[in-house]
């Protein structure tokens, strides 16, 4: 049973560690707001926890829109979430680049520093050297969607995709079927696609679906008989990576504290182009009591999630902590509450 005192949104889950014993998993999920100087404030009420992935259509073949949040356990902190490239204050723009930063700690260097181009629409053209990139249109504000970057299914075999990211376009292209289809919008900022059927890497902030690549090689085989008796579901331990949802250049191994910023350039209206936002990113550990049985015991829960909003212009942060079970039957009392005394 869970008896949430804090301000924040708390649930708990059974499930199994990753040494296959049963468990309970804790999330706290803490909401807040930003404005254009990078001024945080808390969001009441904090945003609910999501239970189940989320697709903007059909699932496997299009992006998450939102990510499963009770998973029993990450391998390091990630970062993901929505992304919409912003038009520079007062200017026209075909091009621009956005950067997505993360400083943990006192070093002051960017341990993510990600940058994309994004693009006006673009197609394909005849000229003398063959097929070429169009000129851009003009740019409106874009949101940064795996259907825009590299990727997709080949047009002329179905049953061959790009398993890094099914919903993008440019996959497996031949040059004489290219006129007048549209080229990516969304390219990582030292790679640019040149040619039809070039392969190029999937450039985006948003969280991976389970089926996508490099996620898909972590899967491990359900055990169908043990499921039903409610015993271990897999046949192997689990991948320490099977959960995490952002690309790899959006994980960090070091510890959330007190020091992190959230750095945003190309992501907020109204700010001249190259302008970068520092966000100083809150550090409020919920404080976790657990009674099993006569004992009652303080749980220490670890933050290793950032899930990033630029439409909204708001984050989240997800603690999350696992109580191994003594019984597979065994019933917790849970009480989240906030820390006494003032945490920045």
């Amino acid at each position: 049973m869970l008896h949430n005192l804090s301000p924040w949104q708390a649930q708990c889950c059974d499930s199994w560690s990753i040494e296959k014993a049963p468990a309970i998993t804790v999330v706290v999920k803490q909401s807040f707001e930003y404005d254009e100087h990078g001024e945080v404030s808390s969001l009441c009420p904090c945003e609910e926890i999501i239970f189940a992935d989320e697709y903007a259509g059909e699932p496997g073949v299009s992006s998450l829109t939102a990510a499963n949040e009770m998973v029993p356990f990450k391998a390091a902190f990630e970062c993901y979430g929505q992304f919409r490239a912003e038009l520079p204050k007062g200017k026209e723009a075909r091009v621009l680049e956005v950067e997505l930063g993360l400083t943990a700690g006192l070093k002051q260097t960017n341990d993510i520093k990600k940058r994309l181009r994004v693009v006006g629409d673009r197609v394909w053209q005849n000229s003398l050297l063959g097929k070429v990139v169009g000129d851009p249109q003009p740019l409106v504000a874009m949101d940064i969607r795996y259907e825009k970057t590299y990727g997709g299914v080949d047009l002329n075999n179905a049953d061959k995709m790009c398993m890094d990211n099914p919903a993008g376009i440019g996959f497996n292209l031949k040059s004489k079927q290219a006129k007048g289809l549209a080229v990516v919008n969304i390219e990582y900022a030292d790679q640019f696609i040149k040619r039809p059927g070039q392969s190029i890497k999937v450039a985006g902030f948003g969280p991976i679906p389970e089926i996508w690549q490099p996620r898909l090689d972590r899967q491990a085989e359900i055990d169908q008989a043990a499921m039903i008796n409610s015993e271990y579901p897999f046949k192997d331990a689990l991948d320490k990576r099977f959960y995490q949802y952002a690309p790899d250049d959006q994980q960090i191994t070091a510890d959330f504290d007190e020091q992190w910023v959230l750095s945003l350039t190309g992501f907020i209206t109204n700010k001249d182009y190259g302008d970068k936002t520092d966000i100083c990113l809150p550090y409020q550990v919920p404080q976790l009591s657990v009674k099993q049985g006569e004992q009652l015991a303080q749980r220490q829960m670890k933050c290793d999630t950032l899930v990033v909003d630029t439409p909204n212009q708001a984050f989240h942060l997800l603690w999350r902590v696992q109580i191994e079970k003594k019984k597979p039957d065994e019933l917790c009392e849970i009480i989240v509450t906030e820390a006494k005394g003032k945490q920045s």
